[in-house]
């Protein structure tokens, strides 16, 4: 819901006590998702905008923390989800998606230069490759490699994934998921998965 405030609006709410509310407006909300596909579609370097990445970002959790009512459960708490019978359209999935899916096209390019960046300490020098490398991290919200790369020692040469995980856990924020690890492991170890 959108408030709207009005040149009256103040002396209104004064007298009636409330404000008058409109309800929101998707087409608005579409504008920005409208826009980052038709630059993704037409443009390979769609993902160093990294403004636009954050505001995805932000739009993706946002859309995870408010689902639209249409893609809320009508179920309640205590019956399972199922996931293979729901054909509720959840909006937040299907960004983030389409942006990982971005990232699954320059997976080779992007493997090389995180394997560079975090695994060998080399410095990036091609323009390029460095802004895919900040998109990626800017997207998963991945830790520089100085605080990586001695985790990364540790988890030894050609690690499994668990012992990945269990190496980069206490190094990296709380509040990165273990699936980004898990995509960072895929990606650094490209041959593994």
């Amino acid at each position: 819901m959108h408030c709207y405030l009005f040149p009256n609006s103040r002396r209104a709410f004064r007298d009636t006590g409330y404000i008058c509310v409109k309800k929101r407006d998707t087409a608005d909300e579409t504008e920005v998702l409208k826009h980052w596909f038709m630059l993704s579609s037409g443009n390979e370097n769609c993902l160093v905008n990294f403004w636009l990445l954050r505001q995805l970002k932000l739009l993706v959790a946002f859309l995870r923390r408010f689902p639209t009512p249409s893609s809320r459960s009508s179920y309640g708490l205590s019956k399972p989800l199922s996931i293979h019978g729901s054909h509720e359209y959840d909006s937040s999935k299907a960004l983030a998606a389409c942006i990982t899916a971005k990232f699954l096209e320059h997976k080779s390019e992007l493997s090389m230069c995180l394997r560079a960046y975090y695994l060998e300490g080399e410095q990036l020098t091609e323009d390029k490759v460095m802004k895919l490398l900040e998109a990626f991290r800017i997207w998963f919200g991945l830790p520089s490699c100085q605080l990586l790369k001695p985790c990364l020692e540790n988890a030894g040469k050609n690690p499994t994934l668990f012992n990945f995980l269990r190496s980069l856990r206490p190094a990296c924020p709380v509040t990165t998921p273990v699936t980004n690890l898990v995509w960072l492991y895929n990606f650094l170890y490209a041959q593994n998965s």
